[in-house]
């Protein structure tokens, strides 16, 4: 016979019974009074009890929330330069002397005939400095306020060689400009005169020495000077007029040779600047442009076959 249990057992169940009864209710009452610790922020260190910083956020972990990023870095300075395409050989030596001594300052360069850069400049193309081949479009820029004012500045004299390709076949007992007027010359390449000043200039040559009317029809355009040049070099026209700078250039010696255009056939190529209006570091632009008509860039624009303004 199982003995009676003793009546303060059946009380001890009835309490346990009852604590079981009432702690999901307490539980629920105390969160609902805001009892509970607020889940951290994400991306917060988070500390422990004893202050100790959570292992879950160790020093140098980045949380972020959806769509946070980290800070971009700071951008270095830089200036994107549109520049005429006789400076196309001189402009590494430019580049590299400047950032020599400026270099925090990243340059970008796009060459190209200066007249189609202008055209480009009424949709406001990225760039910062215009290298023009002659001294009217900056200044059109500045008239249409495209470009900073007194901002504009000449930093050369260009000047036109005859290129004669080292396979043209030329006839014999002809030379220098006397080749251009020989009918069994057949093509002739110079720069496109509706947006190139080098092609303007070509085209004042022909008609100073009265031959633009026979030349006309063997001339070969090219979209700028350096194309001109391009152009004789792998045999799309036997002759080529083209600025000094490139043909006196070290890489071309034996593919070709220059004969010299006096001066006084066509207008000066005069070589100017300005920075454009939405530069985006205008100081960076203005210390490129203080270097080209400072004596070192005088002096490396000279070696490349430019003359110079006085200063």
């Amino acid at each position: 016979m199982t003995p009676p249990r003793p009546a303060g057992c059946s009380m001890s169940i009835d309490l346990r019974h009852l604590a079981g009864l009432c702690l999901p209710w307490l539980c629920v009452l105390w969160l609902a009074c805001g009892c509970a610790p607020a889940p951290s922020d994400p991306g917060e260190t988070v500390a422990g009890r004893d202050g100790v910083t959570d292992p879950a956020s160790r020093p140098g972990d980045t949380h972020t929330s959806p769509g946070d990023q980290s800070p971009d870095p700071v951008p270095r300075p830089r200036v994107r330069v549109a520049a005429a395409s006789d400076l196309r050989f001189v402009f590494d030596d430019l580049r590299a002397a400047f950032q020599a001594g400026h270099p925090g300052i990243d340059v970008e360069v796009s060459f190209g005939s200066s007249g189609s850069f202008f055209a480009q400049f009424t949709q406001q193309a990225p760039f910062d400095l215009f290298l023009s081949a002659d001294l009217d479009l900056p200044q059109r820029l500045v008239e249409r306020g495209d470009a900073l004012p007194d901002s504009s500045f000449e930093y050369a004299l260009g000047s036109l060689v005859l290129w004669i390709g080292a396979a043209a076949e030329v006839p014999d007992g002809v030379d220098g400009l006397d080749l251009l007027q020989d009918p069994r010359v057949s093509r002739i390449a110079i720069a496109n005169p509706e947006h190139a000043p080098y092609g303007r200039a070509a085209m004042a040559v022909l008609r100073s020495l009265e031959i633009e009317a026979e030349v006309r029809p063997r001339l070969v355009l090219a979209d700028n000077v350096a194309q001109a040049l391009q152009f004789v070099d792998t045999g799309g026209a036997s002759l080529g007029l083209v600025s000094a700078s490139l043909a006196g250039d070290p890489r071309l010696h034996d593919r070709g040779r220059g004969v010299a255009v006096p001066t006084d056939l066509h207008p000066p190529l005069r070589q100017g600047g300005v920075i454009l209006r939405w530069a985006t570091d205008p100081d960076a632009a203005r210390a490129l442009r203080d270097f080209l008509i400072g004596p070192q860039g005088r002096d490396l624009l000279r070696k490349h076959g430019f003359q110079l303004p006085e200063p």
